[in-house]
């Protein structure tokens, strides 16, 4: 008997946007595609301006620009503020680490790599050891 094994990637990539910022928001998707493994890394997407997720026709776009990239989309809250939609990628994150993008920036280089020796050093720093998070 064979067992299926689950992988679950090791980085979600947190970023909020707004619709008038799509096109910079396509632009990092793009990079993030070109740049990252996909089976290390997810991507949530939140638009911080209301309840409403991003469009159909939005989420096709950059659906298309991901490839294989996992995206997914969350909506805002009632009153939107940068706090409110970075708890809410919080507690939508489905992976041990957890990194917020600005919607207007592109990855060059390795990301996952370059946050990987981040984290590894900070850990060192202090001592191997972190307390556990609990987020409810």
């Amino acid at each position: 008997m064979s067992l299926l094994k689950i992988h679950r990637p090791d980085w979600t990539l947190a970023i909020l946007t707004l619709p008038s910022r799509e096109e910079y928001l396509g632009r990092l998707v793009q990079s993030i595609a070109a740049t990252v493994d996909p089976a290390r890394a997810e991507v949530l997407i939140l638009r911080n301006d209301g309840p409403e997720p991003l469009t159909a026709d939005a989420r096709a776009r950059l659906e298309s620009l991901a490839g294989t990239l996992s995206l997914r989309f969350l909506p805002g809250h009632a009153e939107p503020t940068i706090t409110r939609g970075r708890n809410a990628l919080l507690a939508a994150c489905r992976t041990g680490r957890i990194c917020f993008l600005d919607d207007d920036v592109t990855v060059h280089g390795d990301l996952l790599r370059s946050l990987d020796d981040y984290v590894g050093d900070a850990m060192a720093a202090a001592g191997g050891v972190f307390p556990d998070l609990y987020v409810g």
